[in-house]
């Protein structure tokens, strides 16, 4: 539950490795500290003793993350935070390359309307939604990018469904919250998709 948390509120955790034959990222003996790393998203698998576990997918930051206090246990609401100057430094990220026109074709099929609140936002550049993989594309659900593994919803709830807030039933019901996802016939969703979001939040 804290590096969930800590996932939710962008917090780095420290990591430190023990020694553990046969694997190559593991010191050879005693301990190793092997500094920050961004909490990217969390699952459940279970486990070889049928006992659900939960899994994270942490990514190393760079070392000049600021240290965290262990001491501090509140904010003090007084005291001035940020800067008006903040640090810029090099990275080097690799993603998933998705096909933007699959994104576009599902949010023209739904007229850029959620499929879960129906909400339809307008800006000053256009209609704006979000096409959701049900399956992560990314390690180490590698998930699929078809029609059939996306749904067109609004920030809020694509957050939410990233987040195991809610997930669909085989019949597109909602679990978590109340309703049913709006569906267009010509949206075909995998149902096999489906089961393995809920899988990885415990809500099979």
């Amino acid at each position: 539950m804290a590096l969930a948390k800590n996932e939710i509120d962008n917090l780095p955790v420290r990591v430190i490795r023990g020694a553990h034959k046969g694997n190559l990222f593991a010191p050879e003996v005693g301990y190793r500290y092997d500094g920050l790393y961004r909490v990217e998203s969390h699952w459940i698998e279970l486990g070889k003793s049928g006992f659900n576990v939960y899994r994270f997918k942490l990514v190393k930051q760079n070392n000049s993350l600021p240290p965290i206090s262990l001491k501090a246990t509140q904010i003090d609401i007084e005291q001035k935070h940020g800067s008006n100057n903040p640090k810029r430094v090099s990275s080097t990220v690799q993603r998933v390359i998705r096909d933007s026109k699959l994104g576009r074709q599902l949010k023209k099929l739904y007229d850029y309307k959620c499929q879960v609140c129906e909400l339809q936002i307008n800006t000053e550049a256009g209609f704006y939604a979000e096409a959701a993989h049900i399956k992560p594309v990314g390690a180490p659900h590698n998930g699929p990018d078809l029609l059939e593994n996306l749904l067109c919803l609004c920030p809020n709830h694509h957050l939410m469904f990233d987040k195991g807030v809610f997930c669909l039933d085989d019949r597109f019901n909602l679990v978590g919250i109340d309703g049913k996802l709006h569906l267009n016939p010509k949206h075909e969703i995998s149902k096999e998709f489906l089961s393995y979001h809920r899988s990885m939040f415990g809500k099979l």
